[in-house]
């Protein structure tokens, strides 16, 4: 028994007070979500088994709220993890509900897929990019900015502060355990500049970094890996549109993707921190030229 069923609907509908148009009507916002299948207990309460999500009652939160509910378009997430896929790239929604208690039984899963030609290579590069707006952010005195057009790396003078950046990069396909040769952090150029900088890049300590948010101070509040990589002496970014790469962020990436937790597809978040300035191109102004994470792998 492989087999998981996962019921959902659209909200409203129908003629009024059903139908869309009337927000003020409870079965606008409240909708039914049932899992069923082996390994999920009966009676469970979905918000029970994913406390990260909050009932929000007769509250309609909005998509930015610090505190999310879970929505029909979660299931979609669900159901790709079920199958053991990555959620869709570029969704919002891309943190898997929970369908049983931390000490219960595992959801069944398929086997990991294999080609027609054997297993798949012990070995791989993934390269992904930043792929949201909502994704790089800087931080300001316990402040936050999701809507950068560039980021300050890390001093920005029109905020007279010193600024923290946090980069979250989805679907990062590594598998758990797995061997990291080398990883790198590819910024793009947006400001010329020169003077005397020194940065340092860390991993926040999650299984499955979640999205930013405008709490305050919800970047540097997150607990981080105690691996760091000080990059000293940025040599100067003379060249607008000019490409920029970290050194080695192995030891950084591989403390994330041995947590017992890390799953293939999952989100990392890297925090870069420091003195001095250099400023790349962000996801919200040039989302073809937002910081790309490239990793190169091994399996042990």
């Amino acid at each position: 028994g492989r087999t998981v069923l996962i019921v959902t609907s659209d909200h409203g509908g129908g003629a009024p007070p059903n139908s869309h148009r009337y927000a003020q009507a409870s079965e606008n916002h409240t909708i039914p979500v049932i899992v069923r299948g082996v390994g999920v207990p009966a009676g469970a309460d979905l918000y029970v088994d994913n406390p990260h999500r909050v009932d929000p009652g007769e509250t309609h939160p909005s998509y930015t709220d610090p505190e999310q509910p879970i929505r029909n378009g979660d299931t979609g997430t669900l159901a790709l993890d079920l199958l053991g896929l990555p959620p869709i790239a570029g969704s919002l929604m891309d943190d898997p509900l929970r369908v049983a208690p931390s000490d219960g039984p595992p959801v069944a899963r398929p086997p990991a897929a294999t080609s027609v030609d054997g297993p798949p290579p012990p070995q791989g590069t993934v390269a992904v990019r930043v792929a949201s707006w909502t994704d790089d952010v800087e931080e300001v005195d316990g402040r936050m900015y999701l809507d950068s057009s560039d980021l300050e790396l890390v001093d920005d003078a029109s905020y007279a502060g010193r600024q923290t950046v946090g980069l979250r990069v989805r679907g990062v396909a590594v598998p758990q355990g797995a061997r990291i040769v080398a990883a790198h952090l590819e910024l793009v150029v947006d400001e010329a500049t020169a003077g005397p900088t020194s940065l340092q890049v860390r991993a926040q300590a999650a299984d499955h970094a979640p999205p930013f948010t405008t709490a305050t101070a919800d970047l540097t509040t997150r607990t981080l890996a105690r691996a760091a990589v000080r990059w000293p002496d940025v040599p100067a970014w003379s060249t607008v549109g000019a490409l920029q790469r970290t050194p080695d962020l192995a030891t950084v990436v591989q403390e994330v993707v041995d947590r017992r937790g890390w799953t293939a597809g999952n989100s990392l978040v890297l925090v870069v921190s420091g003195t001095g300035s250099r400023v790349a191109r962000s996801a919200d102004s040039h989302p073809d030229d937002a910081p790309r994470l490239v990793i190169d792998y091994a399996t042990r």
